[in-house]
């Protein structure tokens, strides 16, 4: 009998199909070359998926052993054995990846076109301290500097709502929807995608919202997150 794989021993609720349907439509429309995940999930197969039938790159960061384990064997069922998924650890900082892992790792030959932002947190899910930390914001622009669409989860939180402008070169340049959801009654979330506005994502998000009946909408602020 081989090792025992370790595995997340239980998972919270996520977005519901609406949005998955969503993402795989934007994905299809956007074209993305390159693709950036922090964090990985449920979006991971979706992400891996379209990068595998499209041979485009895709790179997803996990911090978490049992959770990288999980995304690797979800993507081996998908029949994508392409290194896609990587274990990488938290910076001397203990706030933010370590810095040249992180950039060894997404030292890609086609800058990210496309980036979902979902981490880092610690294994409860904070995120004060660790989503907004400097540095990491730093290295998330730097990467994303060509970047067409990124998408940004739990801003509902304020300090991760205020490291949105902070992680685009030119925040003017892009048109921003957000997207309420509720993974439990008692915690609803938010999450923001931002297209740039000469992208054929951005032209296509009125046909991807009908298509979908997703509801999008244009004036979240400061003001509307529910969480410091």
């Amino acid at each position: 009998m081989g090792p025992i794989l370790k595995i997340p021993a239980s998972a919270w609720p996520t977005k519901g199909f609406e949005f998955w349907t969503f993402l795989s439509l934007l994905l299809l429309y956007a074209k993305p070359r390159s693709i950036l995940e922090l964090g990985s999930g449920r979006s991971t197969s979706i992400l891996a998926d379209y990068a595998n039938t499209y041979n485009r790159i895709f790179t997803s960061l996990e911090t978490d052993e049992a959770w990288y384990n999980k995304a690797t064997l979800d993507l081996v069922c998908l029949g994508i054995r392409r290194k896609q998924v990587h274990l990488i650890r938290f910076g001397e900082s203990g706030r933010w990846y370590d810095i040249e892992q992180f950039k060894k790792l997404t030292d890609t030959p086609v800058p990210f076109d496309f980036v979902f932002v979902d981490a880092p947190n610690t294994g409860k899910g904070k995120s004060i301290g660790y989503r907004d930390f400097p540095e990491g914001l730093t290295e998330i622009k730097a990467r994303a500097r060509q970047c067409q669409t990124m998408i940004v989860d739990d801003i509902h939180r304020n300090h991760v709502f205020e490291t949105i402008d902070k992680m685009l070169s030119a925040p003017d340049d892009y048109e921003k929807y957000y997207y309420d959801y509720p993974v439990l009654p008692k915690y609803p979330n938010s999450l923001c995608i931002c297209v740039h506005k000469s992208s054929s994502g951005a032209m296509s998000m009125g046909d991807i919202q009908k298509a979908v009946g997703m509801k999008l909408y244009r004036d979240f602020t400061s003001a509307s997150c529910k969480e410091p």
